[in-house]
């Protein structure tokens, strides 16, 4: 439970940057691709800022350990050196379970010298990348027809979903696995 909480809290942090004033050029850019403020908040995107521990020490100011930080998958500790973040200046895609609850995150670079366009969350006790589909809930919660759309990526749902088609699902960056289907 520890780790859903803490993934639940950082979701509304990378929301809540976002939503500032670091967050204009993230907002641009998701704009840029069509979304909706009401679409970008209806999926809680959110945005990693730059520095190496910014999450990492919002999480701890809100009162969890370093270990549990780490074993989110949000955050690493490269050899003898302090914790620090996995995501850095990317736009935040929050991974849910089929309880609705935050397990893990997809991030989509903002800027090419932080290595791949997109990476998710490590595998955790409560994530694993192979069993998750993306939007798996929200397209059962508002599928009006019993049929489920297979798209590629959380840009592929959420711009389908900007255009009220509200059935679509996505692996994680993985070939659909058989958990998964």
């Amino acid at each position: 439970q520890i780790l859903i909480k803490i993934n639940e809290t950082a979701n509304k942090f990378f929301t809540k940057c976002l939503f500032s004033t670091k967050g204009s050029t993230a907002l641009s850019y998701l704009k840029g691709r069509g979304l909706s403020l009401e679409t970008i908040k209806d999926f809680k995107l959110g945005l990693s800022l730059s520095k190496n521990d910014d999450l990492v020490s919002f999480l701890k100011a809100e009162g969890y350990e370093e270990q549990y930080i780490e074993k989110a998958g949000l955050a690493f500790r490269p050899e003898n050196k302090p914790l620090v973040d996995r995501f850095k200046n990317r736009v935040m895609f929050p991974i849910s379970n089929l309880d609705d609850r935050v397990v893990a995150f997809g991030g989509r670079s903002l800027n090419s010298s932080y290595g791949a366009k997109y990476i998710n969350s490590a595998e955790t006790k409560v994530f694993k990348k192979g069993s998750i589909v993306y939007n798996l809930k929200n397209a059962q919660k508002r599928n009006k027809n019993n049929s489920i759309l297979i798209v590629e990526g959380y840009m592929d749902v959420i711009s389908l979903a900007n255009n009220s088609i509200n059935n679509a699902v996505a692996p994680l960056g993985t070939s659909l696995t058989k958990e998964q289907l």
